[in-house]
């Protein structure tokens, strides 16, 4: 019971240090406030936008497509981005170093970090998705999806931490998983069942679960279920590896 006790402490007291950090750099703030800004732009744009090109083209075969790219897979590559530069603050600091002579393992503190990021992208992905309006799966299906797809922002916030020796190399790596992400959402237009093999790009699965679920079309569990699953392996590799010689290195 202490121990739990002990834990519930420490969430506690993680949760409080990255919210205050959250909230002193203007950086991270503007990221908030770009992610939310994008999905309201997008509710008046989206609408406004098809109604000008219905004589040339029909937008609204194309709205999974562009919801699922925003609202999906570009808001957990952003607040990955948050997570990202939160990790490196606490890198750069040497904290992690020196956690491994504390009681509390630094496996742990990079699962709380990964987490309360992932804790962080499931609501805003759902708020988001009401935001804009269209192209939405039903609500029981993006709970599900959003908690799939939500999986591949602490995989950027880990993974871009542990390679980046700093936050300007950051954003170099952060390019490299953007480009992963427009690749994903591109396989739409690739016929099936090429697709398949795009289920190695860690956002595609869930991705493919929002484009089928908001078209109405069945299968979009079995792709939520893989994109969990291959996000969830994937962090706990790159989590292990945070318990290596030296973080910093």
């Amino acid at each position: 019971m202490l121990r739990g006790m002990n834990v519930v402490a420490e969430i506690r007291a993680q949760v409080t240090n990255d919210a205050r950090r959250l909230v002193r750099d203007r950086f991270l703030v503007g990221t908030v406030v770009y992610i939310v800004g994008v999905a309201v732009l997008l509710r008046f744009l989206v609408p406004y936008a098809t109604r000008r090109l219905e004589a040339q083209v029909d937008l609204t075969v194309y709205y999974p497509l562009l919801t699922g790219y925003i609202v999906l897979t570009a808001a957990s590559v952003m607040t990955g981005v948050l997570g990202g530069m939160l990790l490196l603050e606490t890198k750069e600091e040497r904290t992690l170093d020196a956690l491994r002579v504390c009681p509390m393992p630094v496996g742990r503190l990079v699962t709380y970090e990964a987490a309360f990021i992932y804790l962080c992208t499931v609501p805003l992905i759902l708020l988001q998705a009401e935001i804009v309006a269209v192209g939405k799966p039903p609500l029981a299906s993006a709970v599900v999806i959003a908690a799939s797809g939500a999986a591949f922002a602490p995989v950027v916030a880990v993974g871009v931490a542990q390679v980046a020796a700093d936050k300007v190399e950051a954003f170099v790596w952060l390019k490299t998983v953007g480009f992963v992400a427009l690749v994903a959402s591109a396989v739409w237009f690739v016929p099936e069942p090429f697709q398949w093999v795009a289920i190695l790009a860690p956002p595609y699965a869930a991705t493919k679960a929002w484009w089928l679920a908001a078209s109405g079309q069945d299968g979009w569990a079995l792709w939520a279920g893989l994109g969990l699953m291959v996000n969830g392996l994937l962090l706990a590799l790159l989590v292990r590896r945070w318990t290596g010689p030296s973080v910093g290195q």
